[in-house]
């Protein structure tokens, strides 16, 4: 299925997202709008939707997200109680004993393309407001960010 094809489901809006997600391989794609039941491209029932695996979300305000988890959809569905604004979600299934090494991986990947996503765990960047942000300057935070150190 091509990127263009999977945007006309997430809407234009999230086409890059929608391209970034199938680059990094997830291939099953499902909708907050049904609770996450059913793929976007089949319209067919979310089978995996119990399995371990890697998600990947993305917020109306074009914010992504990477997560693991051992039942994806009971996983999605908690996020979507703290996000509201979720709006799609990518799948990859993954055996349990991977998923710490993969979440990684695909993490790094996603910090390198550039685009704005909350996760902390293992990324180099985050538009996600932490606790950090409340103690230092926004230029303090940017130097520390790219390797500088900060004053005691």
């Amino acid at each position: 299925m091509s990127e263009r094809s999977l945007s006309t489901f997430c809407r234009d809006q999230y086409a890059d997202w929608a391209g970034l997600a199938q680059r990094l391989g997830f291939s099953e794609f499902v909708s907050a709008e049904d609770g996450f039941r059913h793929c976007l491209l089949t319209g067919n029932k979310w089978t995996n939707a119990d399995t371990s695996g890697i998600y990947f979300w993305v917020l109306d305000n074009g914010h992504g997200y990477i997560g693991q988890a051992l039942q994806c959809r009971r996983r999605l569905l908690n996020h979507w109680k703290l996000y509201p604004n979720l709006s799609f979600a990518g799948f990859q299934p993954v055996p349990a004993n991977n998923l710490d090494e993969v979440e990684e991986r695909l993490i790094k990947e996603m910090c390198a393309s550039d685009f704005p996503h909350i996760n902390i765990k293992h990324a180099l960047n985050t538009t996600a407001k932490v606790p950090f942000d409340n103690i230092v300057s926004e230029k303090e935070r940017e130097h520390f960010l790219g390797g500088g150190t900060l004053p005691n």
